[in-house]
């Protein structure tokens, strides 16, 4: 991904590290709203249901 930022978009270098923060902070976030679900005996079905909706 930093490749195509900084060559296909003529981006600065920079932005790697904006785009990474963001990346992992959504990535921790999800994981912790999911992983208290799942660990409170939510339904893992509905999630999985949930997730594919929103990624469409």
């Amino acid at each position: 991904m930093g490749y195509f930022i900084v060559e296909d978009q003529g981006e600065q270098p920079w932005k790697i590290s904006v785009y990474s923060a963001l990346v992992s902070i959504t990535t921790m976030a999800g994981n912790r709203f999911f992983g208290e679900r799942i660990d409170n005996g939510a339904r893992i079905q509905r999630l999985v249901q949930m997730a594919t909706v929103v990624r469409s």
